[in-house]
């Protein structure tokens, strides 16, 4: 049995109309690998909400929020024309609420996709990486999160972020019409060295995408100063894979990738896609 691939994706961006977005175009390309309909939505965010304002401040708020909209309409036009000159089939949705109402819309939208798609830059976010992370807690569905410099969908390199818990299985079989197309998938273990002289853990998920026709290995990493996520960092910075799978929120040192400051040094210093599932 082949393995399923993407057939709907969906992609936010929020505010300017000229911020580059890896993401857009990313998704644009996967898309037309994937013979995917995608669906994008461009978010437009109240300045600050009317209804808690003076009078005076009122006109001079609505003016704002009136371009903010306005932005966002130009930016769905340009979404709509790239898509009829790239002859993907795609819907384009605009939304006008403020930035919590609209990280909650993304979530909530998001799980009747097959893979949710973002922009790393916290800037085409709208300053905030709560997109991701509520995407990634309240969808259900994995993230694919596009650094800078990612406009097409050609990953060769893949890196797998194992530690045997549920929420990284998950996100290998998730990913796995990804890494299917890939030329080499390294499993990375992070161990204290004493360990790994007895025994690296991931030789099962290794033999599973054997199966799978991918062409894995499994490497174990001794940890460098008792510090499992700055290991793992520092591995992805070296060999710059083009993609790095993990699971989120799991009860392990993955867990302290996505939790607080990590999910930001994360997102501003991985080169390679993100491909997050809880």
């Amino acid at each position: 049995m082949s393995i399923p691939s993407y057939k709907n994706l969906y992609t936010g961006l929020t505010l300017d109309p000229l911020l580059p977005s890896p993401a857009l175009e990313f998704s644009f390309d996967l898309a037309a690998k994937y013979g995917a309909h995608l669906t994008v939505e461009v978010d437009a965010t109240y300045d600050i909400p009317v209804d808690i304002m003076t009078y005076e401040a009122t006109a001079i708020s609505s003016e704002l929020n009136d371009r903010f909209v306005q932005d966002a309409e130009k930016a769905a036009e340009r979404v709509r024309l790239y898509a009829r000159e790239s002859g993907v089939p795609c819907t384009v949705l605009s939304a006008t609420e403020t930035y919590a109402a609209l990280v909650r819309r993304f979530a909530v939208t998001a799980r009747t996709f097959d893979l949710a798609i973002l922009d790393a830059s916290q800037t085409a976010l709208g300053g905030s990486n709560q997109y991701v992370e509520e995407a990634l807690l309240q969808s259900g569905r994995p993230v694919a999160i596009i650094p800078e410099g990612f406009k097409q969908a050609k990953l060769e390199r893949a890196v797998v972020a194992w530690d045997g818990s549920a929420q990284a299985a998950r996100a290998v079989n998730e990913a796995l019409p990804l890494l299917t197309g890939t030329t080499e998938v390294e499993v990375v273990c992070v161990r204290p060295e004493e360990h790994l002289r007895d025994h690296i853990p991931g030789l099962e998920i290794e033999l599973h995408l054997r199966r799978h026709g991918i062409n894995a290995k499994l490497t174990g990493l001794p940890t460098v100063g008792k510090d499992p996520v700055k290991t793992l960092i520092a591995h992805v910075q070296n060999v710059r894979p083009d993609l790095v799978v993990m699971g989120g929120y799991s009860h392990s040192w993955v867990r302290e990738l996505v939790l607080g400051g990590m999910t930001r040094s994360m997102l501003t210093t991985c080169p390679s896609v993100l491909f997050l599932s809880h």
